[in-house]
């Protein structure tokens, strides 16, 4: 009896001390928001750039195309490395889409729609009224179909013609892809 009472009385309560990692660098590891620490995957940077959003990601033609924001960019991403493939002068670059190897862009703040070569070689296809091009879908026969901001509209672009397709009544207008 008197062992089973020493060995009650050495039980102590021990706790664990909490560290700050802020300082830490990790490899091959990561923290939960739990803080468990858990290998984690590799991470490769495909891509450096200052741009402070990355709006859109496309890949057609055996490249990765992502469209910027803050400086109205688009990048390639061929066989491992990135490049500065177009910059459209815009605040941003929201969306992209792909049609017979080109690129097609849409922006923001000036809601502008650009076409892009295979070098890089871009071309107004049509200014809105709108603020915002968000979304873009090429249809088969070549026509653009695209969402706008400002005043939430659905345009239609070939042919030479312009057909607003459908008034919202919102703000914004986006596409299901």
């Amino acid at each position: 009896m008197l062992y089973f009472l020493l060995f009650l009385l050495g039980v102590s309560t021990s706790y664990w001390e909490e560290r700050d990692f802020s300082e830490c660098e990790f490899r091959g590891l990561g923290i939960s928001r739990d803080g468990v620490v858990i290998l984690s995957h590799g991470v490769d940077s495909l891509l450096e750039t200052s741009d402070m959003y990355l709006w859109d990601i496309l890949y057609t033609c055996g490249a990765l195309y992502v469209a910027s924001g803050d400086d109205g960019r688009v990048y390639r991403i061929k066989e491992g490395d990135g490049e500065l493939f177009f910059d459209s002068g815009e605040e941003n670059v929201l969306t992209l889409a792909e049609h017979n190897s080109y690129i097609y862009a849409g922006t923001s703040p000036g809601g502008k729609v650009y076409k892009i070569d295979e070098e890089g070689r871009g071309e107004e296809l049509f200014d809105s009224d709108e603020e915002f091009i968000w979304d873009l879908v090429i249809k088969p026969d070549g026509r653009i179909i695209f969402g706008t901001g400002g005043n939430g509209l659905v345009i239609a672009l070939g042919d030479d013609r312009v057909d607003t397709l459908l008034y919202t009544g919102r703000s914004n207008a986006s596409l299901l892809k």
